[in-house]
């Protein structure tokens, strides 16, 4: 089984992989895991994958130009 993770923040996920149940399924090369760095995919040298909602508002929303980037590469 392979997992395609796209994350902002891929140490996060990294301690998780060496905890059973993942290590065992990583060790019988029965799950493989692949975490992607979004920011790899910024349009800008500041690693920017976020903007303003739409018509303003509180928060902010990913880009879909780095997230169509990473799922061509995927």
């Amino acid at each position: 089984m392979r997992f395609d993770v796209i994350t902002l923040f891929p140490e996060v996920f990294t301690p998780f992989l060496s905890l059973l149940p993942f290590k065992r399924a990583l060790e019988k090369n029965s799950l493989s895991v692949k975490l992607w760095n979004l920011r790899d995919y910024a349009l800008d040298d500041y690693g920017t994958v976020d903007d303003k909602p739409y018509g303003g508002g509180k928060g902010m929303i990913l880009m879909i130009e780095p997230i169509y980037k990473v799922l061509q590469d995927i």
